[in-house]
């Protein structure tokens, strides 16, 4: 598995962890998730630690898109 998706209830924080391979999908599946699950307020960390390569810009800005969507303008 590539992600690790853990939601601390108590401490209202999701933890992401990611590891290869895994792909943007992979990630905004778990944009996705949080939303779905009403988690949105929650603090997020998405721990890349043990990734060997960076993302590219692209995807990042889709990602970004992404999170704009799925926040429906609620602050992140």
């Amino acid at each position: 598995m590539s992600i690790l998706y853990l939601s601390d209830d108590p401490r209202r924080l999701i933890t992401v962890t990611v590891t290869e391979p895994y792909s943007v999908d992979d990630i905004l599946g778990t944009i996705d998730r949080q939303a779905s699950e009403g988690h949105w307020d929650y603090a997020i960390l998405y721990d890349q630690r043990g990734l060997t390569h960076a993302s590219t810009e692209i995807d990042l800005e889709q990602i970004a898109e992404h999170v704009r969507v799925a926040g429906q303008g609620r602050p992140r």
